[in-house]
């Protein structure tokens, strides 16, 4: 999909990488800071969602209906999550996953 370079640096970038998942999106993003995914799903992953359910971990399901894939300077994302948590009336959307690369 395109990107977008927001900040017209070249370094920082905001690409829509999925729209309207489904179950398979849901455990890739459960896995996300452990680089894994799965391409099929199979009984391991429906464990895994029942398990996301079980223990109330709502983060990986909230990327189903939008995923973007970020690249910013760290304060960009810093200040971007005190808006999330600022504007955030209901305790069950609380969810943000990261990976955090530093460079140089």
């Amino acid at each position: 999909m395109n990107h977008k370079d927001p900040l017209n640096d070249g370094k920082s970038r905001i690409e829509l990488i999925d729209s309207m998942g489904n179950d398979l999106s849901i455990v890739n993003d459960a896995r996300a800071s452990f680089e894994k995914t799965s391409n099929e799903l199979n009984e391991k992953d429906i464990k895994l969602i029942n398990y996301l359910i079980k223990h109330e971990h709502t983060s990986p399901f909230r990327g189903v209906t939008f995923k973007f894939k970020v690249k910013a300077p760290l304060y960009i994302c810093r200040q971007w999550w005190k808006h999330v948590i600022a504007s955030n009336h209901n305790e069950e959307q609380l969810g943000w996953n990261e990976k955090v690369r530093v460079v140089g």
